[in-house]
């Protein structure tokens, strides 16, 4: 008897469960809107026409018939329903019917995840929500607008709007008063956002983003140089190897030393700082991880200078590689070494065009500098002892510096000199390092 009543319920609930998986979706599923039947296409046209119109009230009815009745119609049935919801939140607000807004901004705010679970494209879609969510929901569903955010962070990743970035943190600060997150959860997030921001460097609002996130970290914790040892530098001592441990960091040495008050020892003074740095080269070379080490070590002239060869070699693009020659250039002029300045300011120019008047005007200076030491075949002739500002002043023209033009023409042989050994229009090889071969004029 036992068994054949568990026989039963178990039949009873197979074909129940089959039958419930068998049935059709609600209502009409898109196809062609001739095929549909009268009163669909009349409902379905007044919420088309009545939207258009700004006629948020008479568009209700037929909206919320279309979402009872046929909910997978049409994704127009959302793009209308939501400024209708949307139209009807801003007449209740003008209207003071505080119940009647608060209805229609959630109902709005609905229709944003019935769109999602119907049609899809959900990071688009949450994009639209976001916008209208800080507005609807701040100080009276702040946890659902922190989930949202939460959300939209974990699908767009770096693509995330800045005004999402900004909120999210700004939200995450007030949980942080209201010990709703702990220290390490603010700062965990606090490296997320930041990682995005600077994901996004170069575009607009970006900038702006960034120091707003610094901003609200620092609201809620004070993260100096203290605060990194008591709380990073432990975890780094436990598990000195992991990546992600040694950029966390870094990045709060960062943040440590641009929050240092005037007379306090910063953060990226510490050996420490150089000890992460260069490791996390190793582990992970980029073009900007080396620039860093470049500056970092601006007192230690030999590690500087391979830091900096390094970055050129990594360089993603042409600029970046032509930044680092113009670099290496300098600390190479800086040294002495003239020729070994010149090749490399020569390849900015010829990576950069828009560096090249920067590159041939480093060089003119060289030339300039170089001018009792380098006089010429025949020293003791004016022409060849002043070849040299002649070469400086092609170089300056080259780079389209005419008051570099206007000194280097100050020393020019004078027109007495120049008559006087019939050097008029004559070659002159230069000699020492600069080598080069200039046509003699006088001033």
């Amino acid at each position: 008897m036992k068994r054949s009543l568990f026989l039963f319920a178990f039949m009873a609930l197979f074909f129940g469960l089959t039958n419930a998986q068998a049935q059709p979706a609600k209502g009409i599923k898109g196809g062609n809107p001739s095929t549909w039947p009268a009163e669909v296409r009349e409902k379905y046209t007044l919420l088309g026409d009545n939207t258009k119109q700004k006629k948020f009230t008479e568009a209700l009815p037929a909206l919320e018939w279309l979402l009872e009745n046929h909910p997978q119609l049409h994704k127009n049935i959302y793009i209308r329903g939501i400024k209708v919801y949307h139209g009807l939140a801003e007449k209740a607000a003008t209207e003071k019917k505080e119940e009647d807004k608060v209805k229609f901004q959630d109902k709005a705010m609905d229709l944003y995840d019935l769109r999602i679970k119907y049609y899809g494209q959900e990071a688009t879609v949450l994009k639209y929500k976001a916008y209208y969510a800080p507005y609807y929901w701040t100080g009276r569903r702040t946890d659902d607008l922190y989930k949202l955010y939460e959300k939209i962070v974990g699908i767009s990743g770096n693509a995330t709007d800045a005004n999402v970035v900004t909120h999210y943190m700004a939200i995450a600060t007030t949980k942080k008063r209201n010990k709703q997150l702990n220290e390490e959860q603010i700062l965990a997030l606090h490296e997320k956002l930041t990682k995005i921001a600077e994901a996004n460097a170069g575009k607009k609002g970006w900038e702006k983003t960034k120091t707003e996130l610094d901003g609200y970290l620092a609201s809620v914790i004070t993260v100096d140089c203290d605060f990194i040892y008591r709380f990073y530098v432990p975890k780094y001592k436990a598990d000195a190897e992991n990546v992600e441990l040694i950029e966390q960091l870094l990045a709060r040495m960062i943040v440590a030393s641009k929050n240092a008050k005037e007379g306090e020892e910063r953060c990226t003074k510490k050996p420490l700082f150089l000890e992460l740095a260069e490791k996390l080269f190793k582990k992970k070379p980029t073009y900007g991880r080396a620039m860093n080490l470049v500056n970092a070590y601006r007192d230690d002239k030999a590690k500087a200078k391979g830091f900096l060869e390094k970055a050129i070699e990594l360089a993603e693009d042409d600029a970046k590689k032509a930044d680092g020659y113009l670099q290496l250039a300098s600390m190479q002029r800086a040294n002495g070494a003239y020729g070994a300045a010149r090749t490399s300011a020569f390849q900015a120019a010829k990576l950069d065009p828009a560096k090249a008047g920067k590159a041939y005007t480093m060089v003119a200076y060289m030339y300039m500098a170089s001018g009792k030491s380098c006089n010429g075949t025949s020293p003791k002739n004016p022409c060849h002892a002043k070849a040299i500002y002649i070469a400086a002043y092609n170089m300056f023209q080259k780079a389209g510096n005419t008051k570099g033009m206007a000194n280097a023409k100050r020393y020019f042989p004078t027109k007495e000199d120049v008559f006087t050994h019939a050097m008029q229009g004559k070659a002159v090889n230069v000699g020492c390092w600069v080598g080069e071969t200039v046509t003699i004029v006088g001033n």
